[in-house]
């Protein structure tokens, strides 16, 4: 499978005892984007955040192709760490 690039964008917003974070997924390329995997961190530890309730993960672009994913997780998950937003896909090129 030919390898990559999308444009990606994302937004975290306190709502309480939950962090609201809002995904932008654009694939600009000629290519599929793959089998995109969202995950939070916390910053400080590196350890995955869980649960992380998604509309949507594990997603594919089509060539062109825009999604929009929203997401939320409760505060006290980051266990006073900050959140970290990252990606990885099946042929994602990272830069």
């Amino acid at each position: 499978m030919p390898k990559t690039k999308i444009e990606v964008s994302h937004e975290f917003k306190d709502s309480g005892d939950k962090q609201q974070v809002h995904v932008t997924l654009d694939n600009t390329s000629e290519k599929l984007a793959f089998f995109i995997e969202l995950d939070i961190k916390g910053e400080k530890s590196g350890e995955t955040i869980l649960p992380v309730f998604w509309d949507d993960n594990y997603v594919s672009g089509l060539p062109g192709e825009k999604k929009e994913i929203a997401g939320y997780f409760y505060t006290k998950a980051l266990k006073n760490d900050i959140p970290s937003f990252s990606y990885k896909g099946w042929n994602i090129l990272r830069e």
